[in-house]
């Protein structure tokens, strides 16, 4: 009897690795179809209410709307109306700040589309999207790419988001919400920073929350103790992040720069951030190494009586 059910489970096996086949088959069909209704909605799809959409998002922060018009021959095209004159606008009245919204917005919401038929993952990249843009537009920048980012988790889908930017304020916010655990930086989310000495870049992982930047102040502090221990940097890099720490330090604790300066020799002459031009960086230093540097700066705040202060931001262990 035993040997009759190991012949029968080998028959069973058989059949199942069939069917498997067949579900293959008809998986890679399904595929096919979806893909071919994809393209189809993408020709059909109401224009219309993209452009409502955008225009909802905007109405706060811009002087125009998009009007979606029909040329003679049916094809679908965008003018510009200005709010105040309901005219249309030229395109070479929009700022490039305004274009580049525009081209945001218009990139989510055909996500969007595309994520109501079900489809293959997709890798979801951002370059730098709050470059030419004011102040104004960054909180709704920030609120899309949020908004995008908790669709993609809502729904367990295994898209994947790159964004990439130099704005440290625009990093802080845009990824808050998305870095509350700390376990977070390991299993959803991965956050790298790119160092760079003007010669080579450094990749940095930041592995846990208590390494990542929390304040634009602090990042200052972070990007001079990783300049300072890169062998290739050139003394004349520190001074830059040094001056906006110093200038930022006083201005809101309400000190005096110059008197918080005057108190180690030569400080003032580097640190100064009223009295230099970019050009004068190599000017300054006077055969001055790193170490050299970064002892003035921090005799700085000892002879200040920010001695804590100094502590808090600069760690020794980390800087070795």
């Amino acid at each position: 009897e035993l040997s009759l059910l190991k012949e029968k489970k080998e028959e069973y096996k058989t059949e199942i690795e069939k069917k498997e086949n067949e579900i293959k088959k008809i998986n890679d069909e399904i595929k096919k179809i979806k893909l071919e209704i994809i393209q189809l909605e993408a020709k059909t799809k109401n224009e219309k209410k993209l452009v409502d959409n955008i225009n909802k998002k905007i109405k706060n922060y811009t002087s125009f709307e998009l009007v979606h018009k029909e040329d003679t021959e049916g094809k679908g095209f965008y003018s510009v109306k200005c709010l105040r004159t309901n005219e249309d606008r030229d395109i070479t009245q929009i700022s490039t700040g305004e274009k580049n919204i525009i081209a945001l917005l218009y990139f989510i919401e055909k996500l969007n589309e595309i994520n109501e038929v079900e489809t293959i993952n997709k890798l979801i990249v951002f370059d730098d999207p709050m470059n030419s843009n004011d102040d104004t537009m960054q909180y709704l920048i920030i609120e899309e790419l949020q908004n995008l980012m908790g669709e993609l988790l809502k729904n367990k889908r295994n898209d994947k988001i790159i964004l990439m930017t130099h704005n440290v304020h625009f990093y802080i916010n845009v990824k808050y919400d998305f870095d509350r655990r700390k376990n977070d930086y390991e299993k959803n989310n991965n956050f790298i920073r790119l160092i760079s000495d003007t010669k080579k870049t450094k990749i940095k992982y930041i592995k846990n929350k208590d390494e990542d930047f929390k304040t634009n102040y602090e990042s200052l502090w972070h990007e001079t103790k990783i300049l300072s221990t890169l062998s290739s940097c050139d003394p004349a890099i520190l001074l830059n992040p040094i001056r906006r720490i110093v200038e930022t330090y006083t201005k809101f604790n309400g000190v005096d720069k110059k008197v918080f300066l005057s108190k180690i020799e030569g400080a003032k002459k580097f640190f100064d951030v009223n009295s230099h031009s970019i050009d004068d960086l190599e000017a300054d230093l006077n055969g001055k190494s790193k170490e050299n540097i970064i002892e003035i700066f921090k005799e700085c705040f000892e002879k200040n009586n920010s001695i804590e202060h100094l502590k808090k931001f600069w760690k020794e262990e980390n800087n070795k």
